[in-house]
């Protein structure tokens, strides 16, 4: 492997799936490389994110809308758990207010009330 896989070039690009690939790679070889385990962890998020957007477009009532808003949430849920473990263990190395505001965002999304109150100090 080359150190090209510490740049990210295809960030800058949106091709999320290479941006997905060089990060896995870089953090295959350093896992504990807190820019890849942060940005992957945004990445899921962001993919996540559109998913949402799709489903908050759908304004009809029907059965086949309400199973497709159904369907978008889930994949979106999906996607948001795979991504944070990465978002835990960058906070985890460099806690700040970034990382801490993704994570909440994420509990909020999926209902994670007891880990809102923990990450708050409450």
């Amino acid at each position: 492997m080359s150190a090209s896989v510490f740049r990210y070039p295809y960030k800058d690009v949106y091709d999320t799936e290479k941006a997905k690939q060089y990060y896995e790679q870089a953090l295959a070889i350093k896992p504990d490389y807190y820019d890849a385990t942060y940005n992957i962890g945004v990445l899921y998020t962001t993919m996540a994110n559109k998913y949402i957007e799709q489903a908050n477009d759908i304004t009809g009532f029907s059965k086949a809308e309400q199973e497709q808003y159904n369907n978008l949430i889930e994949q979106a849920n999906g996607l948001l758990r795979t991504g944070l473990p990465y978002l835990k263990q960058a906070y985890e190395a460099q806690p700040s207010d970034d990382v801490k505001n993704v994570l909440r965002s994420i509990y909020v999304k999926l209902n994670m009330t007891d880990e809102i109150k923990a990450l708050d100090g409450k």
